[in-house]
């Protein structure tokens, strides 16, 4: 069983190893929300250019992902399985 340290360290391994959706952006997480299950962080993707928001590109993919409390195993959620984990409308 890991603790909420561990679950954010795996979480910030797991977010480094993502992939820039486009130069200049970057893929980034908010804060854990604990859960039954484990912790469910939000991706969150920011932009690094020097350009007004409204001219910013506009993303979408996986709501986030979760953090077993058991093993560790950090699985991608879809918006659709939010409801799965008792996140959704959060």
């Amino acid at each position: 069983m890991i603790d909420a340290a561990t679950a954010i360290a795996i979480a910030d391994e797991h977010i480094a190893a993502q992939p820039a959706p486009l130069d200049g952006y970057r893929m980034v997480r908010y804060e854990p929300r604990e859960i039954s299950a484990g912790w469910f962080f939000d991706y969150g993707i920011e932009c690094d250019l020097d350009i007004p928001e409204s001219d910013r590109e506009l993303f979408a993919g996986a709501a986030g992902f979760l953090v077993h409390r058991e093993s560790g195993d950090v699985q991608v959620l879809a918006f659709g399985q939010l409801r799965d984990f008792g996140l959704a409308g959060n």
